[in-house]
């Protein structure tokens, strides 16, 4: 509840709703973006497959 006047959005379930529908808007017009430094990384393991052992011992 807003401390003074209307409450927009009473529950924060409607809240989420109007801010998806906001964004969903704006990628319909291509005006949305997002734009942030990132680091990527990727981690490579090498597994082996139980019956990769099994072949081995026949």
């Amino acid at each position: 509840m807003a401390a003074e006047g209307p409450t927009e959005h009473e529950f924060v379930s409607d809240w989420y709703a109007w801010q998806r529908s906001c964004v969903a808007q704006e990628l319909q017009e291509g005006a949305y973006e997002y734009r942030r430094d990132v680091d990527a990384y990727a981690l490579v393991a090498k597994v082996r497959l139980a019956t990769e052992e099994l072949f081995k011992m026949a």
